[in-house]
């Protein structure tokens, strides 16, 4: 398919990055090996060192933590796995909520971040990142394994399942291991507020996102944008969490019945349904049966309408935004093109999911 072109285009001219920029050194997109003092701040001075819970939830850190401000961290132990952090103004008295922003398949923290700005316009004021910090979060944009082309192991690879996706998820990347030291090092920097961790991405992200609420207990909510919950093909996932899902039912990397259709990833197998993946929410989240459809105001020529499915559950909330029409795309952001589909654009995914953050 087209995307794997330039996929592959990129992979072997070294010179054109899946976001369209050019690679750093390394293959990573700020990240690089870390400084003999460790992390730095916008001043220079190197943070203590920090930790986790033995489950896995973050603590509540430091005292008062990094000054607002942007910050290129280092994760101990992953060199060329580094994150931006985003830390706003204002903080309660319980620390930070903090979301994680993942990119997709063959992306990086720059194309994440690019993916939610409406028409690729980073400096634009309503890309999620400021619209975040603007409502109080700190917003965590890191990378996942790879040189020029990164992907986060998002679960499956056995009984027929599509590993999802790519080099991480064949060779079994331990992202377990790599947030809980994520986490430590970022509850080293700031307070975080206890049980208030959010993930959000589009595709390989998105099921990254629904990974860590399958596995992480502080993770309250996640927003996945074109995927499903592939993590629980191959691995329990019994806990209760809070999922918006934003689909498109023309999606053509991964389709609405699931099935082995795919446009970066050449692994073999299926992916879950939108189906399946609520039908697991719904029973981990001990829903009734009960759901509520309304239709989006039909405002753009795009060739797309959305309709909201709110499903009535005892222990967790579940949305669904169904793009009727959509493709593999976040409402209102950006496309990198080769065949993804359109874009809605009767709405914007990112006061969508910052709303849907903000309740639960």
């Amino acid at each position: 398919m087209r995307i794997v072109a330039l996929l592959l285009l990129a992979a072997c001219s070294g010179a054109v990055t899946p976001d369209g920029g050019t690679p750093e050194a390394g293959g990573s997109s700020g990240g690089g090996a870390p400084s003999a003092g460790g992390n730095t701040t916008a001043g220079g001075a190197a943070t203590a060192g920090g930790a986790a819970t033995a489950g896995g939830a973050a603590t509540a850190g430091g005292s008062g933590g990094l000054a607002p401000g942007e910050y290129d961290r280092n994760v101990p132990g992953y060199p060329m796995r580094g994150y931006d952090l985003i830390v706003p103004s204002a903080r309660g008295d319980a620390g930070y909520p903090v979301i994680f922003l993942l990119h997709g398949g063959g992306g990086n923290r720059s194309a994440a971040r690019r993916t939610a700005c409406p028409g690729g316009v980073t400096t634009s004021p309503d890309c999620f990142v400021p619209l975040a910090t603007q409502r109080g979060f700190a917003v965590v944009v890191p990378d996942g394994t790879g040189a020029l082309l990164r992907t986060w192991n998002a679960g499956g690879g056995s009984n027929g399942w599509q590993c999802v996706s790519g080099n991480a998820c064949t060779s079994d990347v331990d992202e377990a291991a790599y947030f809980s030291a994520l986490v430590a090092d970022l509850a080293s920097a700031i307070p975080i507020a206890p049980g208030r961790l959010y993930a959000t991405g589009l595709s390989n992200g998105g099921a990254m996102s629904h990974r860590l609420a399958c596995e992480r207990s502080d993770v309250a909510a996640i927003a996945s944008v074109g995927a499903g919950n592939q993590f629980s093909t191959t691995r329990p996932c019994t806990r209760a969490a809070s999922v918006l899902e934003l689909h498109g039912t023309d999606d053509p990397c991964w389709s609405w019945d699931g099935g082995p259709a795919s446009c970066a990833d050449s692994n073999p197998g299926s992916k879950l349904s939108v189906a399946g993946t609520l039908q697991l929410w719904q029973r981990n989240d001990a829903c009734d049966g009960g759901v509520a459809v309304t239709t989006l105001p039909d405002t753009a020529a795009d060739g797309t309408t959305t309709r909201r499915h709110t499903f009535s559950c005892a222990r967790g909330a579940i949305e669904l935004y169904e793009v009727q029409g959509g493709g593999h795309t976040w409402p209102g952001g950006y496309s990198f093109g080769g065949g993804s589909g359109p874009i809605a654009a009767d709405w914007v995914a990112n006061p969508v999911i910052l709303d849907f953050f903000s309740t639960h």
